[in-house]
């Protein structure tokens, strides 16, 4: 890939570098990396989440998953980050992060009226590394993301990103919408969250759609920790998976997250 997106993944960081840090209560869990309250002078939430699963069609068939992520910003944007350690009971550890900053181009400019449901309007940038005994990778994508403002959602994000892996001929395109919707049912608090990608073709990959869904229970209310401990699962759809034709993973998992 040209050098224009590592160009704007740094400039990113310069932009984002002076975001405040401080406190955000609600829902937080693995994918409230997206989450932002454009109300809030500052923000943080802070996860450990472990995973279990079974029928994998790439690496091992079962695997644990560990995963620690982080989320903060303030008026001008945020930051998200997170990193897996896939197998770490094995003697295959594999590693897996992803870094998304976010400048609000709203905040930015003092346009903060909701426009047509859309809450904000940013210059997303996203970093994505991957790592096992036999070999690493890099991917860089930059472009816009949009928030919708739904009533009923914690948060509902729409990101339009370019980029690819350097290290191999040509770029593509990234479609990637995350949200958070959180329930009551009965006396039963939680979240129903998740994620979908779509990556263009790239080289010798071919185009793959990517999600994660999550129902969590706030289970931390029963001993008195209000939106510290969720437990739930996670539904993994993998078509073309890695840009692989033709495999294509369905694998349901298990998820305990902790808020810290």
């Amino acid at each position: 890939m040209k050098c224009n997106a590592k160009s704007a993944l740094l400039t990113f960081i310069l932009l984002t570098i002076n975001v405040s840090v401080g406190n955000n209560t609600g829902y937080a869990n693995e994918w409230q990396a997206d989450h932002y309250d454009k109300n809030a002078i500052n923000w943080s939430a802070t996860n450990i989440s472990f995973l279990k699963g079974r029928g994998y069609l790439v690496g091992e068939k079962k695997r644990t998953i560990a995963t620690f992520d982080h989320s903060s910003g303030g008026k001008i944007g945020s930051h998200y980050f997170f990193f897996d350690v896939i197998s770490p009971d094995s003697d295959f550890i594999s590693i897996y992060g992803e870094w998304h900053p976010a400048l609000s181009l709203s905040n930015l400019f003092n346009q903060t009226d909701t426009i047509w449901k859309i809450d904000d309007i940013l210059l997303v940038g996203e970093y994505d590394y991957g790592s096992n005994p036999v070999s690493s990778f890099r991917r860089y994508y930059y472009g816009i993301g949009v928030r919708i403002d739904f009533e009923s959602a914690d948060y509902f994000n729409v990101n339009f990103l370019y980029g690819g892996d350097p290290s191999v001929p040509g770029d593509t395109e990234q479609i990637s919408v995350s949200w958070g919707f959180p329930f009551k049912v009965f006396r039963v608090h939680g979240i129903f969250s998740g994620y979908v990608d779509y990556i263009g073709s790239e080289s010798y990959f071919v185009a793959n759609i990517q999600s994660q869904p999550q129902l969590l229970v706030d289970i931390g209310r029963v001993m008195d920790f209000k939106n510290k401990v969720y437990f739930g699962i996670e539904y993994q759809y993998w078509r073309n998976k890695f840009g692989l034709q033709g495999v294509t993973e369905k694998v349901p998992q298990l998820i305990l997250s902790l808020t810290l």
